[in-house]
């Protein structure tokens, strides 16, 4: 239950006239965020409706987050894909860039053939039409201080170890993901 509301209320697209169930950054004063549908509705305990933050700059949102004593939330990022699908490589570090530069502590998980775009090179030459590089997305993220966690099993089944790795990556696995989980992280992407 959620301020007296089920689950499947929650989950649940308003009926027309019905007032939207805020996600907690709309109770910020001066948020002028819109709401807009998640395609799959429902996050976690978060409602059906995410704010879209792209015309808020990072100053005003840190500013917005101290006056209405909100703390910055944990979010880790599953990143399945590197080069076999660079779409949804480049769309999960989007996400994973937003969380970061707003001072979110936020982790990517990288598995499969994400574990490439880990090591040194990786990320050179990546990039899908109408989207950022994938060299700019990364730099970005690790200059916010996004973290990034090479899973051990995909690293030593393609030969790579420790030393391959850019600065800033490092090899962890699903204990540390599933620690981070339990510490109150929230799963995106």
């Amino acid at each position: 239950m959620d301020g007296g509301r089920s689950e499947d209320a929650l989950r649940s697209k308003p009926a027309s006239g019905q007032a939207r169930v805020p996600f907690r950054c709309h109770k910020m004063a001066g948020c002028t965020a819109t709401p807009s549908p998640l395609k799959s509705g429902f996050v976690g305990r978060s409602v059906a409706y995410m704010p879209n933050h792209a015309d808020l700059d990072k100053e005003k949102y840190n500013q917005l987050r101290q006056e209405d004593d909100i703390m910055p939330g944990k979010f880790l990022i599953n990143c399945l894909y590197g080069s076999d699908d660079l779409e949804k490589a480049t769309v999960s570090m989007i996400i994973a860039g937003a969380s970061a530069a707003k001072e979110d502590e936020t982790a990517v998980f990288m598995t499969g053939e994400a574990v490439r775009m880990g090591t040194k090179g990786g990320v050179d030459g990546l990039g899908v039409e109408n989207y950022p590089a994938m060299a700019e997305l990364f730099n970005s993220y690790l200059r916010n201080k996004g973290q990034l966690w090479v899973c051990p099993a995909c690293a030593n089944a393609r030969g790579i170890n420790a030393d391959d790795l850019v600065e800033g990556a490092e090899i962890a696995g699903a204990a540390r993901s599933i620690a981070f989980l339990n510490a109150g992280a929230q799963l995106l992407a």
